[in-house]
Order: structure tokens, then C-alpha cells, then sequence
């Protein structure tokens, strides 16, 4: 009880603000599959379960705890709109929070663009081939956040990841359960209007 009481008390627990969590199934953001032979016999559970599942936890218990104490102040992230045909890629995330546009944090002093590289590269498997900044806007939704958003070209074979289920997903349903620190992206997208 005194668990829930705390994860409660730091945003991560059931009783977590339901307008920041979009309502996402366990399936859409760690699809199920039957246990492998060797997952029977041994026990083990594969990094393909895993890691999701890890992903979402340390999440959690990041912007739980960088949300109440910003102790760098506002972090500096990337995002990426990489169309495909008139689709656009996205991320179904792991840890429930919805769709999101390719990117993420920014290590210390890394630049941005490389943040968007490395970041797509990592969640997606593919391969930035050119990108351009769009705008910067900023963010206090879960945690104080700086995000440069780039249009970007990619090339590659997409791929899921512990972070998430990579989809191409088109324009008109953008919107759907979408990572609400991306609302602004999506603005752009409809009205060719950059908010900062």
C-alpha cells in the first residue's frame, strides 16, 4: 500500500493524470507473442519482452522524478517528421504515452542535429540522409523540455525497438493518442503554423 501511495505521489502509480496517458492497450505498446520453446523450458524471457517493459518503467521513474525536480533545468530534445509518401513514420511508445515523432533527448553538449541521427536511428533503424530545422519550442507537459523539430529524409528498413513499435501512420490520423509533448508537430502539420 505505502508502494502505491508513492508512485501515486510521484506520477507514476494508477492513479497517474489520464489526460497525459492516452488510452493505449499493453498490445499496441508491447505486442504478445506465444513463449518461445526456450522461454518455456527455462524461464527466461527474452529481450524482445524485456526491454519494452524496461523501457516503460525507466521512464516512468524519470519523469517522475525530473519532472518534480528539473535539477538541469529544461532539456534540450529532437524530433523528427520523416514522410513517406503522404505518411508520416512515428513511434508507438512503450511506456503507454502514445504515438510519437522520432527523436529524443539530447545527450550533454550534443548537438541537436546529431540527436536526431542517433535517435532515429535507434527507435526506428533508420538512417537520417537529410534534415533541416524547422523550429524550437518548448515544452512543460511531463518534463521541462526544449524540442527542435526537424523535417527530415530517412532511408532503411524500419524496425521496433525497447522504446517502441515504429508505424507508418497517415496524415489524417495524426492525432490519434498522440504523445501530447508532440501536439505542437501535429499543429504544424495541419496549418503550416510553428508554435513556439
Amino acid at each position: 500500500m505505502a508502494a502505491e501511495s508513492l508512485l501515486s505521489f510521484i506520477g507514476a502509480g494508477p492513479n497517474r493524470n489520464p489526460a497525459l496517458r492516452p488510452a493505449i492497450s499493453d498490445e499496441d505498446c508491447c505486442p504478445t507473442r506465444p513463449l518461445t520453446l526456450l522461454e518455456r523450458k527455462t524461464g527466461l524471457i527474452s529481450w524482445e519482452r524485456l526491454g519494452p517493459k524496461l523501457f516503460h518503467l525507466a521512464s516512468d521513474v524519470f519523469t517522475a522524478i525530473y519532472g518534480r525536480f528539473p535539477v538541469f533545468g529544461e532539456l534540450r530534445s529532437a524530433a523528427g517528421i520523416i514522410f513517406s509518401g503522404d505518411a508520416v513514420w512515428m513511434v508507438v511508445r512503450s511506456d503507454g504515452r502514445g504515438r510519437c515523432f522520432p527523436g529524443g533527448i539530447s545527450s550533454f553538449r550534443e548537438n541537436e542535429g546529431v540527436t536526431l541521427r542517433r535517435e532515429v536511428q535507434e527507435e526506428t533503424g533508420l538512417e537520417i540522409v537529410s534534415s533541416r530545422l524547422l523550429w524550437t519550442y518548448h515544452s512543460h507537459v511531463y518534463l521541462p523540455s526544449q524540442v527542435a523539430v526537424f523535417l527530415a529524409e530517412a532511408q532503411g528498413t524500419p524496425r521496433d525497438s525497447w522504446e517502441g513499435r515504429v508505424e507508418l501512420v497517415p496524415r489524417s490520423e495524426l492525432r490519434k493518442n498522440l504523445f501530447a509533448i508532440h501536439q505542437p508537430i501535429a499543429d504544424y502539420l495541419e496549418t503550416g503554423e510553428m508554435h513556439a
